[in-house]
């Protein structure tokens, strides 16, 4: 009986535990499309500036491997929550 009830409870906190990481996950992919919005504006504003002669060469290069990184930072928060949800899926007694 006292067996059971410990199992009954590492499950809850299981369960608890891969919530709030998805939840904390959740809002990182949000965070990080907002910030690849960010980087897109970066590059299409350093772009204008470069026509309009107020920027360098090297400025949109700046801003075009901040976009690169911003991407791939979504990407990698987007495989996390997936794995997350899974790891969720997989602690409440979801099927494989």
């Amino acid at each position: 009986r006292v067996g059971l009830a410990q199992a009954e409870q590492q499950v809850a906190a299981e369960v608890a535990r891969a919530y709030a990481t998805v939840v904390s996950l959740t809002r990182s992919v949000e965070l990080s499309d907002q910030n690849l919005a960010s980087a897109e504006e970066g590059v299409r504003l350093s772009t204008e500036r470069l026509g309009a002669g107020a920027a360098t060469q090297l400025e949109v290069r700046d801003a075009s491997l901040k976009l690169t990184s911003s991407r791939l930072t979504l990407v990698n928060a987007r495989i996390d929550l997936i794995i997350a949800r899974a790891e969720l899926n997989r602690a409440v007694g979801g099927g494989l």
